[in-house]
């Protein structure tokens, strides 16, 4: 291919320029994708720390002071567990039945 080769035409200003482009582009949409992901994971931690801080005031609201144990126990619930367990708080009227709830997703 005119007497060109692999090495010199990596070496020409045109490829390097292309090469440039290419990495700064893969780099730009690389970050980009990081931040989203960021964000994502972000805000799901943020929900889910709100989730939480709202079950134990509504639990201590309607419980009185909470065991150690069990506040423990729903600090480390997933979101989708905390979503679930500040519905199901309503029909609690004694801290068995916290007891109880916790203890069926260990």
């Amino acid at each position: 291919m005119l007497g060109l080769t692999h090495t010199d035409l990596k070496q020409s200003r045109f490829y390097q320029e292309v090469f440039q482009e290419g990495q700064k582009e893969g780099l730009e949409k690389g970050l980009e994708k990081g931040l989203e992901k960021g964000l994502e994971k972000g805000r799901e931690t943020g929900r889910r720390e709100e989730s939480l801080s709202m079950v134990l005031r509504l639990l201590r609201r309607r419980l009185g002071v909470l065991p150690s144990v069990q506040e423990e126990q729903i600090r480390r619930l997933s979101l989708t567990q905390a979503e679930t367990l500040a519905e199901e708080l309503l029909d609690f009227q004694a801290m068995g039945d916290l007891a109880a709830w916790l203890n069926e997703r260990q």
